[in-house]
């Protein structure tokens, strides 16, 4: 008589509840710790025991706490990176326990742990590391108010061979004041911290006072003087491009007779509309220091012109300047005249609002723009929609020759103010813009090069030997030659930026066992000097001191033995000295 096979039982499912039923059939089970097959159909629950000794399920039984461990600090990381409530972790723990990993136990104070003790450091390590093998470094700041508290934060900016640019937090903490002594011992203490005072090569700021002084920067107690002094060497000073051309419109504008600032009684305004059958939409604001706030303030004043038109008509004791702007037949021609014009300066900006610009594009963008408002004065440019309602007022005699006249004067002032003004603080970049030849556009000849070295030579000196520079330079030009046409058949989103060719160019000189040395330290130095001050900036919008997804952050943690462990101690939950939280930025959520 045949023996009777074991079945993989309910009582079995519950007692061993990493093995899992194969389909079609209940007597082969699958082991979700070791990922193997196997068969009870003999022995039933010997069958299992005897897996459990094996060599193969000891082994990776023994890494189960790591991947659990992994998959603990990549939530964490996740509710930090996302921006998640502390309290979403409790509800996370308990469906991942049940549906997927029973050993999970990332609820909300593990969690909390996690992302303020153990993240945190990781990250911040990594940075050090990376600013120990680096040659050059850029200090971005900007003091940051919250109400009564007056936070500055101090980002640094580098290039990594591997990687390319990159931007960090390095330090940030509350200051009694802004004035330029508090700012300058601020700072130093930060570059001292880290050792990086032979590596600093450039400060990059807004254009205030504080930091660099008058527009021809001849003064002596700004931050960057001072800075400069301390430092007992010459550093670069580069502001900040974007907010240059934000107060080049505002400039451009205060030369027209309209103003295109003024608030509006919102709920008043809104019946109004219902009568005049126009959809309502809420009239945006303008902020004096948001430069990217002014062209959809515009947009939204120009949907609702005939309502607005319409509602500051008909009330009583109407402001003296609202009610001569509308029953000025000129004022929505200045007003579709500045909407043309601020989307040139929107789509500059735009492109120089990214942690990736580099000074020498920066440059180039800022050249572009001048360039650009002296051929539209030049030819007494009307952009299309202003031009075509300036035709229909003709026509229907709306306007005179007087008020035509009186326009294209405004126009050609709002021209002039706008140029006037860029090239007023064109210095502002330093010497970036004998870093040009970096943007690949053609060729770089050795005086170009050559010229680039002396700039980083005067900030360090005998950083780059010139002779050897000669010999790298050849080669230099035939990588470039061979990687354009790649280039240039991708797609647009798909280009690569700049620092991403010279990735690619470097990868080029290693595969070819050339030397690069020279060449590489005056790319490194080029791409640490910013554009923008926006990182600093946008520090209260910074999640995590860390660009990885939060699949690239489990890639990496996984293979850590040092981290994982940390994740699974009890000292996690020790709380940090209030100097070592302000020095160590990194994730922060809700």
């Amino acid at each position: 008589m045949p023996k009777r096979k074991c079945v993989f039982t309910d009582k079995l499912k519950e007692e061993y509840k990493f093995l899992k039923q194969c389909q079609n059939t209940n007597d082969c089970v699958r082991c979700s710790t070791c990922n193997s097959e196997f068969s009870v159909e003999h022995r039933g629950r010997y069958d299992i025991e005897n897996h459990i000794q094996s060599d193969r399920h000891k082994r990776l039984v023994k890494r189960c706490p790591q991947q659990c461990a992994a998959k603990e600090a990549t939530f964490a990381y996740h509710t930090a990176t996302h921006g998640l409530s502390f309290r979403t972790s409790d509800c996370t723990a308990k469906l991942i326990k049940k549906f997927f990993e029973p050993k999970y136990s990332g609820a909300r104070t593990k969690t909390e742990a996690i992302i303020v003790n153990i993240i945190p450091p990781y990250i911040f390590n990594e940075l050090l590391k990376d600013l120990k093998d680096v040659n050059f470094v850029t200090l971005t700041i900007d003091s940051s108010n919250r109400k009564e508290i007056k936070l500055t934060p101090v980002c640094v900016r580098y290039f990594n061979k591997n990687e390319g640019i990159k931007v960090k937090l390095l330090y940030f903490d509350q200051l009694p004041g802004e004035t330029s002594d508090i700012l300058v011992e601020h700072h130093l203490k930060c570059i001292k911290k880290y050792s990086i005072d032979s590596k600093v090569v450039c400060l990059c700021a807004d254009n205030t006072n504080t930091n660099f002084g008058d527009v021809k920067r001849k003064g002596q107690g700004n931050v960057f003087r001072k800075l400069q002094k301390s430092l007992s060497r010459p550093i670069l000073g580069i502001g900040c491009a974007a907010h240059i051309l934000h107060n080049t419109v505002k400039t451009a504008c205060d030369a027209l007779s309209i103003d295109v600032e003024y608030t509006v009684r919102v709920t008043a305004l809104k019946e109004f509309c219902e009568f005049a059958n126009i959809e309502y939409k809420r009239v945006l604001s303008h902020g004096n220091t948001r430069f990217l706030s002014l062209l959809p303030a515009i947009e939204r004043i120009l949907l609702l012109f005939d309502a607005l038109k319409s509602y500051f008509m008909a009330i009583e004791n109407c402001p003296a300047v609202l009610l001569a702007f509308f029953k000025d037949p000129v004022s929505e021609l200045f007003l579709k005249f500045v909407h043309g014009t601020v989307q040139m300066f929107q789509i500059s900006i735009l492109k120089l609002d990214s942690d990736y610009i580099t000074a020498s594009e920066a440059t180039q963008v800022y050249e572009e723009l001048v360039i650009k408002l002296e051929e539209q004065k030049e030819n007494n440019f009307i952009p299309f929609a202003a031009n075509q309602l300036l035709v229909k007022l003709k026509d229907d005699n709306t306007i005179d020759v007087d008020k035509e006249n009186h326009f294209r004067k405004n126009m050609e002032g709002f021209y002039q103010a706008g140029i006037n003004y860029l090239k007023l603080w064109e210095n502002s970049f330093d010497k970036a813009n004998k870093f040009k030849w970096l943007t690949l556009q053609n060729d770089p000849t050795w005086e170009e090069i050559e010229a680039s070295a002396i700039i980083v030579v005067s900030i360090v000196p005998n950083s780059i030997n010139v002779d050897q520079l000669f010999d790298e330079r050849s080669f230099l030009v035939q990588v470039p030659r061979h990687l354009k046409p790649k280039w240039a058949s991708q797609q647009n989103e798909l280009t690569p930026k700049m620092h991403e060719k010279w990735k690619e160019i470097f990868d080029a000189f290693f595969r070819s066992n050339v030397s690069f040395l020279n060449i590489f330290k005056i790319i490194e130095f080029a791409m640490c000097l910013p554009g923008t001050s926006a990182p600093a900036e946008q520090l209260l919008n910074i999640k995590a001191n860390s660009d990885l997804s939060c699949s690239q952050f489990h890639d990496k943690i996984k293979i850590d033995k040092c981290f994982l462990k940390k994740i699974n101690a009890s000292e996690k939950y020790e709380k940090k000295k209030d100097d070592e939280e302000c020095c160590e930025p990194g994730p922060s959520t809700n």
